[in-house]
């Protein structure tokens, strides 16, 4: 396994995986949303507010996982405000269970801690929180969130 980082010409590839992720985590592919990862995630590397790691194993992409550096209001906790969002946290089902998750989150806390960040955050499917669990993340009630219906 060979890992990398990735950049702005990976994201077919950071598309697929991103789908595929949200397939496993049960939501039915049932809108394009390729343009909209592609302006996000080409943003995000635009800006250099995302670091993404690939696992590859003989040319093939069968890990992802992120940190995206969002800013909010600075505090005295954190007072540059900028937080690391973890995301595409992902493993193909035939490679899951090797430490392939653990690794490329070492990988993202590292950069985050490179970059001065001190918190990390994130949502968990639940596949991934006793990865998360085990790597020292602790579950809070901090995410609310809200639907709002489409205007007729």
């Amino acid at each position: 396994m060979e890992f990398r980082k990735a950049d702005i010409h990976d994201l077919d590839a950071i598309i697929e995986t991103r789908k595929k992720q949200l397939i496993d985590e049960g939501y039915e592919p049932n809108t394009d949303i390729d343009q909209s990862l592609r302006d996000f995630f080409g943003g995000k590397f635009r800006e250099n507010s995302i670091v993404e790691w690939l696992g590859e194993e003989d040319g093939k992409i069968v890990a992802t996982a992120a940190v995206i550096f969002m800013t909010y209001p600075p505090s005295f906790r954190y007072p540059t405000g900028v937080r690391g969002y973890i995301t595409n946290v992902y493993t193909a089902p035939e490679y899951r269970g090797r430490g392939i998750a653990t690794s490329m989150l070492k990988r993202v806390k590292d950069e985050a801690r490179s970059r001065g960040i001190r918190k990390l955050i994130l949502m968990a499917s639940d596949h991934g929180k006793p990865v998360y669990l085990r790597f020292g993340f602790v579950e809070s009630e901090v995410w609310m969130d809200m639907d709002l219906p489409e205007e007729s």
